[in-house]
């Protein structure tokens, strides 16, 4: 139904928009007037409940409604005036939005890309340190000439005439890994949350280090010079081989890659020959020897994280140390859910956590500061 321009008075009708806006009351008003301002009122309504649900801000759409009415021609039909309406309408909704994108973007969920906070450090024997960064250290130090770096560290002997050899000790953080070529030529690779003792110089009889956490041996031959690593309470003898210990739990793992060492513990020692392992549980005093699949207890020194069959908390416990961050675990049956995965280690944690993500839809990561919270999805 059109309505006649002439029962309407634009002017009368704006005035009681605004004391409408106030509260006020209308008195005398045509039929059409009426109609109009209960349009009016109606979508001054629908603003407010949009404000009230956090989607419109209902004062400021209110006012640039009215303005809008006043830059309109007196003159104008109703279906005029209600197309005038939703386009105000429409330009108010678009204009809060793109300011509420603008100045309250959408929070971004956090992700495990955080890089390692601290670095390994050797602590010498004069009480001096040398932190493992990016740039290359050479030092002097008792009986070696020390070139160090994060990738890298080089012991070389200098001549008989150099003061006596000292012990050194080498600790490497979480979310680092350190490989460290000693004066005879051995490469002792340490994994993260680690730690070696050794000579500057071999002078004795033997070659004798002291290692916690776990490590990668690739020792040089010397039959004159046995080689030997004191491991929470196991002894590892060899004369040249490539062989894993960790102690990173109760039981102390010894894995021979490839030559012949002696194990031994609790007064028992035991030969192994390659792809056998050893077994030493710390607590009971009880040694196991058996066959395994190296590459599974030795991929960490490749830069692969390789795990089959294992637990998610067992995978857990091994990426806090490989990148720095800590788990926690909603539900204890989340624990021992079984995974198999072999991926080049990436720079980021984030990826291996995608990783898993793909291969269950039981669980989900939620990553606040360095923790990593798991789930049930």
């Amino acid at each position: 139904m059109e309505h006649s321009e002439k029962n309407i008075d634009w002017d009368k009708l704006l005035a009681l928009l605004e004391s409408k806006a106030a509260g006020g009351e209308a008195n005398t008003l045509t039929e059409e007037e009426k109609q109009l301002l209960q349009m009016a009122d109606e979508i001054r309504m629908r603003l407010k409940n949009k404000d009230a649900a956090g989607l419109f801000p209902a004062d400021e759409g209110w006012t640039r409604f009215q303005q809008a009415i006043r830059q309109e021609p007196k003159v104008v039909g109703y279906r005029r005036y209600l197309k005038i309406a939703a386009a105000v309408a429409i330009l108010i909704f678009a204009g809060w939005m793109g300011k509420q994108l603008l100045f309250h973007p959408k929070k971004q969920a956090t992700i495990a890309n955080a890089l390692p906070e601290q670095f390994p450090e050797i602590k010498m024997a004069n009480g001096k340190s040398i932190r493992l960064a990016d740039s290359v250290v050479d030092v002097q130090a008792g009986g070696a000439h020390i070139q160090a770096s994060g990738k890298k560290v080089v012991y070389k002997a200098l001549d008989q005439s150099s003061p006596g050899s000292g012990m050194d000790t080498l600790e490497v953080p979480r979310g680092r890994q350190v490989p460290v070529q000693l004066v005879d030529g051995t490469i002792v690779t340490l994994n993260a949350e680690s730690k070696m003792v050794f000579p500057q110089a071999f002078t004795s009889g033997t070659r004798t280090i002291e290692i916690s956490g776990e490590a990668y041996l690739a020792v040089a031959p010397d039959a004159a010079k046995p080689f030997v690593v004191n491991a929470a309470g196991v002894e590892i003898t060899v004369l040249g081989t490539e062989f894993n210990v960790n102690t990173y739990d109760r039981i102390i793992y010894t894995t021979l890659v490839n030559g012949k060492v002696k194990v031994a513990a609790a007064g028992k020692a035991v030969t192994l020959k390659p792809g056998e392992q050893m077994q030493y549980n710390s607590s009971g005093g009880v040694q196991q020897v058996q066959q395994v699949d190296t590459h599974l207890f030795t991929a960490w020194k490749d830069g692969v994280i390789y795990f089959e069959d294992a637990s998610l908390k067992a995978i857990t416990n091994s990426l806090a140390r490989d990148y720095d961050y800590d788990f926690k675990f909603k539900s204890a049956d989340l624990m021992d859910l079984q995974f198999t995965i072999e991926i080049s280690r990436p720079a980021s944690l984030q990826v291996v956590l995608d990783k898993l993500s793909r291969t269950t839809n039981k669980i989900v990561f939620r990553v606040e500061n360095r923790t990593v919270i798991i789930d049930k999805k």
